[in-house]
């Protein structure tokens, strides 16, 4: 993807990252299964990661660029059935 978006467009000087979704049914942690938690994670923070990693090389090589990375509002109105992620 990295590639292609320079590619066609040239070097990205500011990346926003602002991956988010959660399909799993509200519950509380003992009855969240292992891949209702790894989905939100994989999405959330694993893409975020991947998507930084890709990009960032080519901004400190260029010795310029902004990542702005953005967090879900669902952390400040956490509850015993929030989703965990």
């Amino acid at each position: 993807m990295r590639r292609h978006i320079e590619r066609e467009l040239g070097p990205v000087d500011i990346l926003v990252a602002n991956a988010g979704s959660n399909l799993a049914r509200p519950a509380p942690v003992g009855e969240v299964s292992e891949e209702d938690w790894r989905g939100p994670v994989d999405a959330n923070l694993t893409a975020t990661f991947l998507m930084v990693k890709s990009f960032l090389p080519g901004m400190k090589q260029r010795g310029d660029g902004s990542i702005i990375t953005v967090s879900s509002a669902a952390g400040r109105r956490a509850n015993a059935m929030s989703p965990v992620p």
